[in-house]
């Protein structure tokens, strides 16, 4: 296999990461879910989240003009169990279900 076909390889995974990134985001942000992914050291973890508007901490002003780097790999939703922000890597994602 060639490099420029590795590269291409890389491209079409990102591009997929970024469709699957779109779409959790979408899912979180009508919905209560529970999203599990690993760990980077190799545990699986399962979090209670959210986006939707409604149930996120309203955030100071001091917070909102804050400008974070956009990481295009990583998915940042509100843990409802730690009352809190948490992140997971995309390339990490193994399942999203509705919350009962």
């Amino acid at each position: 296999m060639s490099i420029e076909r590795l590269q291409e390889i890389k491209e079409e995974m990102m591009q997929v990461n970024q469709s699957v990134k779109k779409t959790v985001v979408e899912i979180l942000q009508e919905n209560i879910c529970e999203i599990t992914f690993r760990k980077v050291n190799g545990e699986e973890r399962v979090m209670l989240c959210t986006l939707k508007d409604d149930l996120l901490p309203m955030q100071l002003a001091t917070e909102s003009k804050i400008s974070r780097k956009l990481n295009k790999e990583v998915v940042r939703v509100y843990d409802l169990e730690k009352e809190d922000w948490r992140s997971f890597r995309i390339d990490s994602f193994l399942d999203i279900a509705k919350a009962n």
